[in-house]
């Protein structure tokens, strides 16, 4: 089956950011904020799919990712490790009558409709962790969260080769491969980038889509961005 980020609405043109070079978000004349639509398909006849689990919810790093034991990715804060008789409860663990909480998991399992969608409309920043399926520990990806973004991607299962439609308005869109930076940190801007650091931005550059915004910094290593960071503050 394929999971898709479909549109509501006919594509408008918005423009690049550093180092991109123009997007396409998907959204309504009304639609302000940023908003996930999604559509689970079959895989040999894209026919809607009711009823699939979608895993979704905020993350603060891209790399806020583990595999578990049981095969799957999913967030670090919702693994928890417990000792052999525990009792797990809603936020809790109870070991030897004593009790512990532990920290939430943010992520929120989506049932399709009757069209195989699901709709987010209120992803929290800076990155959101979206799993697709529930049966293939590889179809997971995380996207960044801008202000007025609408996100729009389709994610294959099993293959998990995302793609994102793209063209220019009112024509039928043709799909590009969306990349998900290898980042080793995440830059809270504060102070702006080190001088000689490159931005590429969220949306299509070099004909793919980033997931989300990163700056290649001056020793090499890539970081993803919280926000907007002027280059040479530091």
């Amino acid at each position: 089956m394929f999971v898709s980020v479909v549109a509501v609405a006919a594509y408008e043109w918005t423009s690049g950011g550093a180092g991109g070079s123009g997007n396409i978000s998907t959204s309504s004349s009304g639609q302000t904020g940023e908003a996930i639509f999604i559509q689970v398909v079959n895989e040999s006849g894209m026919a809607p799919m009711a009823g699939t689990p979608v895993l979704a919810g905020p993350a603060s790093s891209p790399n806020d990712v583990t595999f578990t034991p049981a095969g799957i990715y999913t967030l670090i804060e919702c693994v928890h490790e417990v000792p052999n008789g525990a009792v797990v409860g809603n936020g809790t663990v109870v070991v030897n009558g004593t009790t512990t909480t532990v920290a939430a998991c943010p992520l929120k399992e989506y049932k399709t409709d009757a069209s195989g969608r699901i709709s987010i409309t209120d992803p929290s920043g800076p990155f959101y962790f979206i799993e697709a399926g529930g049966n293939f520990g590889w179809n997971d990806i995380v996207v960044g969260v801008e202000a007025n973004n609408v996100v729009n991607m389709t994610i294959p299962v099993p293959s998990g080769n995302v793609t994102t439609p793209w063209g220019s308005p009112g024509a039928t869109p043709s799909r590009l491969t969306v990349l998900s930076p290898q980042t080793t940190t995440v830059w809270p801007c504060g102070q702006g980038l080190p001088s000689g650091s490159a931005v590429t931005a969220q949306g299509v550059y070099a004909g793919e889509y980033v997931a989300f915004s990163y700056a290649a910094l001056p020793n090499g290593t890539k970081a993803a961005l919280r926000e907007d960071c002027a280059v040479g503050g530091l």
